[in-house]
């Protein structure tokens, strides 16, 4: 279901759910900035620097991921510019979001001389809501596919330029959503329960480090790439999986932590 048809209006259902996930995203950034009275100015203007970044390093991700094969038919789209016009405004890559939108709170935090660390850590929760209502989106829209598979639980695309049409497929896109949601809720209990509270971003980098490596197993599209045994995101997970873990290591705990 690539649209939703509300009467005479017909919205995208992949922006739909990315909105969706934005304002859930911006309602648990107010309730986090009240729990820990923090401004929420500050993050509200963070969260729109990160956004932006976000935007920026995830369509300059999937275009460094597609550029062999923009080489490789590089004659067919000279003859075809529509071709080029088509990869540049379609396709994004998560974890280049995801670097670009620490990198735009980064700006921020420089920019009105206020603590990043500490700035990051209220905010992070909200990236894997956001994330989740995404991954909704790619389902709707039938994009991020997975794996052919015969079972229960598959499902079947009839409506869809991304998937191949009438094959089960496995639902990736809701298995990593279901993930994420689980995520956010570790996040938010282990932030209020935990007597000494370690880097929640460095939490998140290595549970969705972990959840990345699991879930790529059973993606269907190819064009991410792929270098040895792995898949482009699984080597980016690697990484961060192992800074995760020097940031959980190294970082005192949050100094308004419970003791």
């Amino acid at each position: 279901m690539p649209f939703i048809h509300i009467g005479p209006i017909t919205l995208a259902s992949y922006g739909t759910m990315i909105l969706i996930g934005m304002i859930c995203g911006a309602f648990l950034i107010w309730l986090r900035s009240r729990y820990k009275k923090y401004s929420f100015q500050d993050a509200l203007f963070a969260f729109f620097y990160g956004m932006i970044g976000v935007i920026v390093g995830a369509k300059l991700f999937y275009l460094v991921q597609a550029l062999p094969e923009i080489i490789s038919h590089w004659d067919v789209i000279m003859a075809e510019p529509e071709l080029l016009l088509g990869i540049l405004t379609a396709g994004f890559v998560f974890y280049g979001g995801l670097f670009g939108g620490i990198a735009g709170v980064f700006i921020y935090a420089k920019q009105f001389k206020i603590s990043f660390r500490a700035l990051i850590e209220l905010l992070i929760p909200a990236v894997p809501l956001i994330h989740a209502f995404g991954r909704i989106g790619c389902f709707l829209a039938g994009c991020c596919y997975g794996i052919p598979c015969d079972g229960p639980f598959c499902v079947v695309f009839e409506h869809t330029d991304f998937a191949p049409l009438n094959i089960p497929l496995f639902p990736v896109q809701l298995l990593e959503s279901l993930l994420l949601f689980l995520l956010t809720g570790f996040l938010l209990l282990y932030d209020a329960r935990a007597k000494k509270t370690r880097s929640l971003v460095g939490w998140y980098l290595l549970l969705y480090g972990i959840i990345r490596m699991v879930t790529e197993m059973f993606r269907g599209d190819l064009i991410r790439g792929s270098f040895l045994f792995f898949s482009t995101s699984q080597w980016v997970s690697i990484v961060l999986i192992v800074v995760a873990i020097m940031l959980l290591i190294k970082l005192p705990p949050d100094r308004r932590s419970k003791e």
